[in-house]
């Protein structure tokens, strides 16, 4: 089938005129009913632990036919749920508050770049100002500025923090396979500590590179289906 669309373009049909995703019925039907799940996986990936985790999704890829739906509209509705009143939304401490908006900024000035949500400081805090402290932020970037020469380095800059770029979908850390596969749950093998002091984390140290990588690596498949009226749980 995919052969015979690649012959029908070439033949003059329209690259729009169809969506061909090789799957199923049966997978199918759930991908169209999963609008409130891929909502909750993606705030949850993007914004748990203020985004301090090693397969943090910080890129998006989201085919225009998503841009289409409620499905940005819904990860800003569960970003809002998130404050430090209950500890959803926390300092962070890889960066600073002044130091994040900066790099919003400059992605901002991207030509057709757009605040999605966010981009403000937490309030009602007293959280010392060497720390990060923002509001869960997505910001959209086109495809065709991304890949330009000038705008790849800080569109791939690494945040250690609440902050994402809408764009497609991420690959990061180990590899997750499957109907449902998801970023969350990197390698246990490596670690942080708090003070900015390497004696308190795992993370390019001898010992670290040995436990990484002297074990077998992991694919993970998430197999099951999304249980029967599913409801979004609980900002974690």
């Amino acid at each position: 089938m995919e052969q015979m669309l690649h012959l029908l373009h070439r033949c003059g049909l329209p690259v729009e005129d169809v969506d061909f995703i090789n799957c199923d019925g049966k997978t199918m039907n759930k991908l169209l009913q999963e609008e409130d799940y891929v909502a909750w996986v993606c705030d949850q990936d993007a914004y748990a632990c203020s985004g301090q985790k090693c397969s943090t999704q910080s890129l998006l890829f989201m085919h225009e036919n998503w841009a289409s739906t409620s499905l940005v509209s819904k990860l800003k509705g569960l970003a809002k749920r998130r404050k430090l009143e209950d500890l959803t939304m926390d300092p962070f401490l890889t960066f600073t508050t002044e130091s994040m908006l900066d790099h919003m900024k400059q992605l901002l000035e991207i030509p057709c770049s757009k605040l999605l949500f966010g981009g403000k400081p937490l309030e009602g805090h007293s959280i010392p100002s060497i720390y990060g402290a923002i509001k869960p932020t997505a910001i959209y970037v086109s495809l065709e500025e991304i890949v330009k020469d000038k705008n790849y380095e800080l569109v791939t800059k690494e945040i250690f923090g609440p902050f994402q770029e809408i764009i497609g979908r991420l690959v990061n850390g180990t590899t997750y396979a499957g109907l449902r596969a998801r970023t969350t749950g990197a390698p246990k093998n490596h670690w942080f500590g708090p003070f900015g002091d390497p004696r308190g984390a795992g993370i390019g140290t001898p010992e670290a590179i040995k436990l990484v990588w002297s074990c077998h690596r992991e694919v993970i498949y998430d197999f099951g289906p999304v249980p029967n009226r599913w409801e979004i749980p609980p900002s974690t």
